[in-house]
């Protein structure tokens, strides 16, 4: 009687042991779908972006996020067909001016904090870190540049970026082995 209840407990173990992995296996399958319904992992390519996004470095872009000024925005590039990642200046039909380093947005001072350093030691230097432009920016277009303005490949060098070349909005980075360890 023993041998028999002893054989019903690991029947049920092994059972709900089974169960268990087939939930989690269904799990991970579901994730892995969403991902590929709602997200992207590009890697950066070039230095345009530094010191926010160095070479090499993996970004998590989800594709149904919303556009807004100052995000990171990953669309495909036509001339190379790669998918580079810019930072959102200007939306469609806005006048984006700068001065002398500074950022208006039909006429309104705007901050780029992100800028702040790299700035001052051009300014330090005698140098502006972004040209002067002033630019209305069409419909269906939008205004990227490069946080590493002085060699960025951005909208002021190859034309603005047309709405149907965008992926999504780069939110998440993983850092490069290099990075990790420290060399």
């Amino acid at each position: 009687m023993t041998r028999l209840l002893s054989f019903f407990r690991c029947y049920r173990l092994n059972f709900r042991l089974k169960e268990l992995v087939i939930a989690m296996g269904l799990v991970l399958a579901l994730i892995v779908i969403l991902l590929q319904i709602f997200a992207t992992f590009p890697t950066m390519a070039g230095y345009g972006m530094n010191p926010t996004l160095y070479h090499k470095e993996r970004v998590v872009v989800l594709r149904y996020a919303e556009l807004r000024h100052f995000r990171l925005i990953a669309f495909r590039d036509e001339r190379t067909d790669q998918v580079e990642i810019l930072r959102l200046i200007g939306l469609p039909g806005e006048t984006v001016t700068y001065r002398a380093d500074q950022l208006m947005i039909n006429g309104q001072n705007k901050t780029e904090r992100f800028l702040a350093l790299s700035r001052q030691s051009y300014s330090e230097s005698g140098l502006t870190y972004t040209e002067d432009m002033a630019v209305v920016v069409p419909a269906h277009h939008y205004l990227l540049l490069g946080d590493n303005r002085p060699y960025a490949v951005d909208s002021r060098s190859v034309g603005m970026i047309r709405e149907d070349q965008i992926i999504g909005v780069a939110y998440f980075r993983f850092p490069t082995l290099t990075a990790l360890i420290g060399q």
